[in-house]
């Protein structure tokens, strides 16, 4: 069988666009719009009346690449002290490099859900094929915490600045009845919120976005990443990948806290 390159395709439909941030309880929350990709495929024969076996399957593999993500509170008064949590530090999430699957142990990435964002050879087919059209979508967010008491003072600081970064490399890949994987095509994409408290103490306060934040998109680029790392990583040689929710999960539970008696910004702000 032969990839039609020709006839191979994937396309950005809705890049990574604008960023959000909203009051939801006592959190706030940093969105943005959905990241959208479109791929179609053909399947040629390389001999007549050759046909693709049961077991060929089709989708894509997503790493997360790095994070920034810190969150700093800081007291109504001098007095009462600022804290940085730091969710994103390696203390707290180890090595960046995550594969962005729902569980543990999967390779592919189903955030689109799995109907649409995999196909499979479940029974031989027919050659040419011409894959239905499948499509990779995410959406990325998060939650901070309005308030957070500071350890050194004892008392309650509020939420002044927080900085979301997230990079992705995403594939577009085959797997084979053997399950030797075959990456098509990849691009990389990041999305960054980092905002800032309006002055005034307001019960309901708005957090406008500062310089830099928004999202960026690569061009999309044919064969597979240039890295090693990269490739060993999407296809869990070795078992070195990690679940990138298992990862969030830990740094939640764990972050790197640094606090004062007294108003200061602190080294990890960038």
């Amino acid at each position: 069988m032969i990839i039609d390159e020709s006839s191979t395709s994937l396309r950005i439909t809705h890049p990574p666009g604008r960023t959000s941030s909203s009051l939801r309880g006592q959190s706030l929350i940093l969105a943005t719009s959905d990241i959208q990709a479109d791929a179609i495929i053909t399947v040629r024969p390389s001999r007549q009346g050759e046909v693709l076996p049961i077991g060929w399957k089709f989708g894509f593999i997503q790493l997360q690449l790095s994070e920034t993500n810190w969150a700093y509170y800081k007291g109504v008064n001098a007095a009462d002290g600022s804290v940085l949590v730091n969710y994103g530090s390696s203390a707290a999430r180890g090595t960046d490099l995550c594969r962005d699957t729902e569980r543990a142990g999967q390779i592919w990435y189903t955030g689109a859900g799995d109907a649409d964002s995999t196909k499979e050879s479940k029974t031989a087919m027919p050659l040419p094929w011409t894959l239905p059209t499948f499509y990779f979508g995410d959406s990325p967010e998060g939650e901070l915490a309005l308030e957070f008491r500071n350890p050194k003072t004892g008392r309650l600081n509020r939420l002044e600045e927080a900085k979301l970064s997230l990079s992705f490399l995403t594939t577009l890949s085959m797997r084979d009845p053997k399950v030797v994987f075959t990456h098509l095509r990849n691009f990389s994409w990041s999305v960054t919120w980092h905002v800032r408290r309006s002055p005034g103490n307001t019960p309901r306060p708005d957090f406008p976005f500062l310089s830099g934040s928004g999202g960026t998109c690569s061009a999309v680029r044919t064969g597979p990443p240039s890295s090693s790392i990269h490739c060993a990583l999407l296809t869990d040689e070795g078992r070195r990948a990690r679940n990138c929710n298992e990862v969030a999960s830990g740094a939640v539970m764990h972050p790197v806290v640094e606090a004062s008696a007294k108003w200061q910004r602190f080294d990890a702000m960038k």
